[in-house]
């Protein structure tokens, strides 16, 4: 199942890489995973970070986290999509253990 992490920043030079490197680690597919940061135009270096870690950024000048989700989502091509902050550090099993009930449906 192809998944769309979406990924709202701003200014967040200082913090995102964490989050990527979590994100990096994930015991999920990496070809079944796609990294969407929605920037609200940094000054900062934030999405010099977000290409170090190969992620796709697009950009957003609406200024609210719920306007950069929904662009994130728009622009987005997993089946699933899912949500996370630049200041998250994601747990090795969170996709999997996220997913597992859609699996066992399918």
């Amino acid at each position: 199942m192809k998944v769309s992490i979406i990924i709202p920043t701003k200014n967040n030079v200082g913090i995102l890489e964490k989050c990527l490197k979590s994100i990096e680690n994930l015991d999920y597919p990496k070809e079944e995973l796609e990294v969407v940061i929605v920037d609200g135009h940094s000054e900062d270096g934030t999405v010099e970070i977000a290409r170090k870690y190969g992620c796709r950024v697009v950009y957003e000048s609406v200024g609210t986290i719920g306007g950069a989700r929904n662009i994130g989502a728009r622009n987005s091509s997993g089946e699933f999509i899912v949500f996370t902050d630049a200041d998250c550090v994601a747990e090795r099993d969170w996709l999997k253990n996220l997913l597992r009930e859609f699996r066992m449906k399918v």
